[in-house]
């Protein structure tokens, strides 16, 4: 009955714990046990306590409608006791009870909402919501016609710190139902059209129920698919689709080489390692004077200024530590000693502005604060990432930086909540640049922002596009690393590389700059005097 009401009509209303449990089943099947297993599988956190509480909820909740409030009475009061009976009896006999069609409860009193037994609960107060309102929560509202969006969604993205189900950040009862609200309002307020599979998948559709069914924060709260995980909702052959649909899209949209001129500069460091300290050494008088591919002199210097810079940077930290880098440091030296020459690389005497440190996103900010319309509330802060690069020309977010300790690699704990946090950061940048646009729609293909993940001596690059619909996409472009021990000039070359990938990262922010001012300026007369 409750899951054909019209989306709309739950579009404002809250997720609440447990509203899964009740959409799959008819009164007659009601089953204390299963719901309280359902719920421990949904949410592994979860206390038995907690779960009984619920149980008594919904029985308040449903005690208008006659059908289930006779079903609720049936089973009678449920007590702490009563569910380790239960799971005693199980303990000996777990076939017999697992056959068992209902589960033992205390006999039904008079009362036509009965309460938990308050001498078998602890004393403290749960920390559950309120029981729900009279009308079904949102994720009993069918998604399969749901209002459709811009591609900008209408709520922050960076809602609690900030991976696809490969995460392992846990969040509290209240930080996920914060969460799961967010996701379900942004949802609903999409004005777009759907992504839809030849073989005519909805992929809107399974990616609700999915999210929906999630028990620890991903970057698909915020409608951003980042790989294969993400994908297990589906059937093996819309899987493939979708795979192969990304092969496409990540293909074309990593196009940039560096310039001829700028590779000519740099290659002028392939050298082993004693020759390359004695070049550094000699400073730049020692490299030759011009070089006729460069645009202009000024450019010139300038690159030649900052890889010069860049280069000593790391031979002075490599010389520092004998030239094998200890994998013992701690986050602190990584970001502030190893990487510290990106300040040098993307903002010496360049409109690109380099923020380290723990920085808030202004982008972040501004989309957790959208719906703040009274100055007495709190205004809340973006997320906070190790570093922010921007345009102070253009006035944007480009780029965010995240760094950390050596961790296991690119699946270990710190560095998939990092990726989360930072595609959704990234998703901010995103929509605040979108608002700039003059012709959105226009734009919303081409707006690129980008992501630095540092986690000890490896460097991950990767960049957030609009995908389809409602859907972003967080690609991780390339993975690199310095050497551990820097002895010949292989890991000249391999540091060189880095280096190189780098200052491409640069030239396309400096690119996505400015199409920025492009496309938020006046093109012709007509555009003035109007408003």
């Amino acid at each position: 009955e409750m899951s054909k009401r019209k989306a709309n009509e739950t579009s404002g209303s809250d997720y609440h714990p447990g509203s899964i449990y009740f959409l799959n089943i008819e009164p007659q099947d009601l089953n204390p046990r299963d719901y309280v297993e359902h719920r421990m599988k949904e949410t592994p956190y979860l206390r038995l306590k907690d779960a009984i509480k619920e149980w008594h909820d919904w029985s308040e909740f449903f005690s208008e409608k006659p059908t289930w409030k006779n079903a609720f009475a049936s089973i009678g009061t449920l007590t702490l006791s009563t569910f380790r009976t239960w799971q005693a009896s199980a303990l000996k006999d777990p076939i017999r009870t697992r056959s068992s069609s209902k589960l033992a409860a205390v006999p039904s009193s008079t009362s036509a909402n009965p309460q938990p037994n308050t001498e078998d609960l602890p004393l403290e107060s749960s920390s559950l919501p309120p029981p729900p309102p009279l009308s079904p929560p949102p994720i009993l509202a069918s998604p399969s016609s749901p209002p459709l969006s811009s591609c900008q969604s209408a709520t922050s993205t960076s809602s609690g710190s900030s991976s696809s189900q490969a995460s392992t950040k846990s969040l509290s009862p209240a930080e996920l139902t914060r969460m799961k609200n967010d996701f379900v309002r942004s949802f609903n307020e999409y004005r777009g059209s759907q992504w839809k599979l030849s073989s005519g998948t909805v992929v809107d559709d399974v990616f609700y129920s999915y999210v929906m069914n999630m028990n620890s924060e991903s970057s698909l709260h915020s409608f951003i698919i980042t790989g294969e995980p993400d994908l297990e909702a589906f059937s093996s052959d819309d899987s493939l689709l979708i795979k192969e649909f990304l092969k496409e899209s990540d293909r074309a949209h990593i196009n940039v080489r560096l310039s001829s001129w700028k590779r000519t500069e740099l290659l002028q460091y392939q050298l082993g390692r004693d020759e390359m300290i004695a070049l550094l050494k000699n400073g730049l008088s020692n490299l030759p004077s011009e070089n006729s591919d460069a645009i202009n002199k000024d450019e010139f210097d300038n690159f030649r200024i900052c890889a010069f810079s860049s280069l000593s940077d790391v031979w002075h930290v490599y010389r520092s530590q004998s030239y094998k880098i200890p994998l013992t440091k701690n986050e602190s030296w990584y970001r502030g000693i190893l990487w510290a020459f990106l300040w040098k690389l993307f903002a010496l005497d360049e409109p690109l502005t380099f923020e380290p440190g723990e920085k808030s996103s202004h982008a972040s900010s501004t989309q957790k604060n959208r719906g703040r319309y009274d100055p007495k509330v709190r205004l809340l802060q973006g997320s906070k990432v190790d570093g922010i690069i921007s345009c102070e020309i253009s006035l944007s977010e480009l780029c965010v930086i995240e760094a950390g300790a050596v961790d296991s690699g690119p699946n270990g704990t710190k560095t998939l909540s990092d990726r989360t946090k930072l595609a959704k950061t990234l998703k901010d940048m995103y929509d605040a640049i979108l608002e700039k646009c003059r012709d959105p729609k226009q734009c919303e293909k081409k707006i690129t922002t980008f992501g630095i993940l540092i986690s000890g001596l490896q460097v991950e690059f990767g960049s957030l596009r609009h995908l389809e619909g409602r859907f972003f996409r967080y690609q991780i472009e390339s993975r690199m690393n310095f050497p551990s021990v820097w002895h010949d000039h292989r890991s000249t070359s391999n540091i060189l590389s880095l280096i190189s990938k780098l200052f491409i990262f640069k030239e396309r922010m400096l690119e996505m700059s400015n199409n920025i001012i492009t496309w938020s300026q006046c093109h012709d007369d007509s555009d003035f005097g109007t408003m």
